[in-house]
C-alpha cells in the first residue's frame, strides 16, 4: 500500500461558495475543504485514539465516500489508514474474481474481520460499492451485474453490526454510481456519508500553482486564474494528467 496523505488533498476555504450558500442552500456543492474536516472528526480521530472512539455518539463503524471519478476518494480511504497506521483490507468488487463460491468468499470476508479484530486500528474497504448494494431494478439502466460483489452484501452487512462501540474497526465503501445503490441496503450498512465535490475555483487556482511549482521545483509565475476558469468542471487527476 503507497503511504497517501490528506493534506494531498489541495483544496482551499471556498468564501465565494460560503456566502452564496448563506444565499440558497442548494446552490452549491459541498466544498471539499469541509469533506476532509468532517474525514478527521469522523474517521481519523476516532481510530486513532480509543477514548475519542468511545465517546463519537453515535459511535461510527462504516462510512460512505461518493462523489464524481478523481475526485479523491481512494485517496482518502488509504490516507485513513496511514494517518491512523490500520491495516488495509481492500474487498473491491474487482478483486473478488477468485472466489468461486459463495461459501469461500464468506470465508475470506470472516477471515479478513479475525485479522481486523485482533490487528486494531483496522480498515476494510471496498470500492464500487454499488455493485454490492445494487438496487437489482436498476440493472437496465447501466448498473454492472457482479455475482461475487453481491454474494458479499449479506456478509458486509453481518460484520458491520458485529463491530462494537469500542473497536476501532472502520468500513469504508467508495462509489461514483451511488444512484445504482439499493437505499434501503445503504442505510443498513452506512453509519455517515461524504461527498467529494469538483474543485471549486480557488482549489484549482491551488492545485494548478502548488503542482506547477512541484513540477519546476521553483516558484513559476503565471496568470493561475486563468488556468482555472479554463478548467472549470476538471477533476483534481485531470489537472494532474495535464500538467
Amino acid at each position: 500500500m503507497v503511504p497517501k496523505n490528506l493534506e494531498d488533498l489541495i483544496c482551499d476555504f471556498n468564501y465565494v461558495a460560503n456566502s452564496m450558500q448563506i444565499i440558497d442552500d442548494q446552490l452549491i456543492d459541498i466544498p471539499l475543504f469541509y469533506t476532509k474536516q468532517l474525514i478527521k472528526e469522523f474517521c481519523i480521530y476516532p481510530l486513532c485514539s480509543p477514548t475519542v472512539k468511545s465517546k463519537t455518539k453515535p459511535p461510527i463503524s462504516s462510512v460512505l465516500f461518493f462523489g464524481p471519478p478523481g475526485t479523491g476518494k481512494t485517496h482518502a480511504a488509504l490516507a485513513v489508514a496511514h494517518h491512523t497506521n490500520s491495516i488495509f483490507v481492500d474487498f473491491s468488487a474487482q478483486n473478488l474474481e477468485k472466489y468461486k463460491s459463495g461459501q469461500d468468499l464468506n470465508k475470506a470476508i470472516a477471515t479478513a474481520f479475525r485479522v481486523a479484530k485482533f490487528n486494531q486500528p483496522a480498515v476494510i474497504y471496498f470500492d464500487h460499492a454499488e455493485q454490492i448494494f445494487v438496487d437489482k431494478r436498476k440493472f437496465k439502466k447501466g448498473a454492472v451485474k457482479n455475482p461475487n460483489a453481491q454474494r458479499l452484501r449479506k456478509s458486509l452487512l453481518a460484520f458491520k453490526n458485529l463491530v462494537s462501540p469500542d473497536m476501532r474497526i472502520l468500513f469504508i465503501g467508495c462509489t461514483n454510481k451511488g444512484w445504482h445503490m439499493n437505499t434501503k441496503d445503504m442505510n443498513l450498512m452506512f453509519d455517515r456519508t461524504f461527498y467529494f465535490s469538483l474543485p471549486s475555483f480557488s482549489d484549482r487556482f491551488k492545485i494548478w500553482k502548488s503542482e506547477i511549482s512541484k513540477k519546476l521545483e521553483r516558484f513559476y509565475d503565471l496568470e493561475y486564474d486563468i488556468l482555472a476558469q479554463m478548467s472549470l468542471n476538471f477533476t483534481a487527476e485531470s489537472v494532474y494528467k495535464l500538467i
